[in-house]
């Protein structure tokens, strides 16, 4: 009898630990990604405006045909700066002036000249972008012209100087960058309830099934809320909020802790 009672006090411990986990360690992982990416991008941002790139690359698009060519010439330099002084995860770099024009790309010569807004998926991409009033703008996901990647987040700074022409400094983020900091049973989530990212891609960019059953009016950066859907499964969440951005952060709980 006493091993018996031994041995369900050890079952029942293990299941309480697979049920308390916590997604605050998944809103760590994107806390920790987003300040090494805004570090990159004060980097970045120091950088342009010590070399007053986005003057120097914006006399380029005056020229004639042969602007380009200077251009491209020019870009390897840039690019060989701005990669000593940031992580090798981005997939692009852009440099726009105040006005929404890009003067620089590492990859995309699509956009090169462009109005940025003119070639970003979201209409209002420039618009918020120009009017936001945080030290960082995050948009997306968004469709990018000339990207080889479906879908990007664009991490924004303005950058300004007193001899420098003012305008933003933007890393680009695949979304595989950030679907690779989950786990299987893992899910951020829109305030609409829809996927933006997990790590199994075959639910983003859709409704997201149990959102009917969170209650995210009154959640705060740092409330965790359980809710159980039946008897096999229960939802864990929080709210992930840095800048603009609100993202809802789910982690599924099935059998005491089995993936879905």
């Amino acid at each position: 009898m006493h091993k018996l009672i031994i041995l369900l006090l050890a079952i029942f411990i293990g299941c309480a630990k697979n049920i308390t986990t916590d997604p605050k360690l998944e809103e760590d992982k994107l806390h920790a990604f987003f300040r090494r990416v805004k570090l990159d991008l004060n980097n970045y941002g120091n950088i342009a405006i010590q070399e007053d790139f986005i003057k120097f690359l914006g006399h380029f698009q005056y020229m004639d045909s042969g602007g380009k060519r200077y251009y491209l010439l020019e870009r390897e330099n840039i690019t060989r700066m701005v990669e000593s002084v940031t992580q090798q995860i981005y997939s692009d770099y852009i440099l726009i002036n105040n006005r929404g024009n890009v003067v620089y790309s590492r990859s995309n010569n699509y956009i090169f000249a462009n109005n940025i807004g003119q070639r970003v998926s979201d209409t209002l991409f420039l618009t918020n972008l120009l009017n936001n009033n945080f030290r960082y703008y995050i948009a997306g996901p968004l469709r990018i012209e000339g990207s080889p990647s479906k879908r990007v987040i664009l991490v924004c700074k303005r950058i300004s100087g007193a001899e420098t022409f003012p305008g933003f400094a933007i890393l680009q983020i695949d979304l595989d960058k950030i679907n690779s900091l989950l786990e299987e049973n893992e899910f951020i989530l829109n305030t609409n309830g829809m996927c933006l990212f997990a790590n199994k891609t075959q639910y983003v960019d859709k409704a997201y099934r149990y959102f009917s059953h969170l209650e995210i009016d009154n959640l705060q950066p740092s409330e965790h809320n359980i809710v159980q859907i039946n008897k096999n499964l229960s939802l864990i969440y929080g709210m992930f909020s840095m800048e603009n951005i609100n993202w809802v952060v789910v982690k599924e709980i099935r059998n005491y802790g089995n993936s879905i």
